[in-house]
């Protein structure tokens, strides 16, 4: 299950927990709930904080490449006098620089969700817990 799909469940589980406290359901059925909900917590945390390095690590290896192929154009600069190469090149380059920041956008966008997500599903549970009738 990925992850958008993994914090839309917990919020689902979340919201299950709210109604069956609001309507006095059975005790264990709440314990249990919440117990589900601090355990697959867990786990997503585990999971953002893995995708971020693995994120983080291919973020760093992409910019290692894309500096080695910057000074392999400068490279071809050198070798090359001809005008219409160098403006391939400098196209090229251009283009490797939207390709990263097209990347970069698309990953901060899918980390806002999720933290957003996580935050409201937390708000929620700390907003739950307060009501518990046994302590935590």
């Amino acid at each position: 299950m990925d992850m958008r799909a993994e914090i839309l469940d917990l919020k689902l589980r979340v919201d299950d927990l709210e109604i069956t406290m609001e309507h006095g359901g059975e005790l264990e059925r709440q314990a249990l709930l919440l117990h589900d909900i601090a355990e697959r917590s867990l786990k997503l945390q585990e999971g953002i904080a893995e995708l971020r390095a693995r994120l983080d690590q291919g973020m760093m290896l992409a910019s290692e490449e894309f500096a080695a192929f910057g000074i392999e154009i400068a490279g071809v600069r050198r070798e090359v006098s001809q005008p219409a190469v160098m403006e391939s090149v400098e196209d090229i380059r251009i283009w490797i620089a939207g390709e990263v920041d097209a990347f970069r956008q698309q990953w901060r966008r899918e980390m806002d969700f999720l933290r957003s997500e996580t935050m409201d599903m937390n708000i929620k549970l700390d907003r739950l817990l307060k009501r518990t009738p046994w302590d935590t």
